[in-house]
């Protein structure tokens, strides 16, 4: 593998990763707040919507070997778009990281935690991922 590229193998992981965690870690009652009992067809669409994009970025990691998703990007929409896919892509990954680790420490605290603020239960992830 080239120095800083990522491959087929590591984009399918990394998207199979997202799904999962977002599977096992998503909270059930902001879902059942937000669309009540429809909440299965919430998880339905979701999931649909999910399978569509990675299919749509298989294909595309597919179709040009050796080359990140910046890359394919910049060489199937133009540099210009290319570009501001990829810093849409760039915010929407520190979003979900965002809300991903929100939740996780709502699941901490709630579960092994109870008295200690988010803020440091947070602060001590980032320090340990850092």
């Amino acid at each position: 593998m080239n120095e800083g590229n990522i491959g087929l193998f590591q984009a399918v992981c990394l998207v199979v990763l997202a799904i999962i965690n977002k599977i096992f870690y998503a909270s059930t009652a902001t879902i059942v707040q937000r669309v009540g009992t429809a909440a299965w067809y919430s998880t339905i669409g979701s999931c649909i919507i999910s399978i569509i994009f990675f299919y749509i970025t298989y294909m595309l990691m597919k179709r040009f070997p050796g080359m990140n998703l910046i890359e394919v990007l910049d060489e199937v929409v133009g540099k210009f778009f290319g570009k501001i896919l990829g810093m849409i892509l760039c915010a929407y990954c520190v979003f979900y990281a965002g809300s991903n680790l929100r939740e996780f420490v709502d699941m901490i605290k709630i579960y092994n935690l109870p008295k200690t603020p988010p803020s440091f239960i947070m602060g001590s992830i980032l320090l340990v991922s850092i």
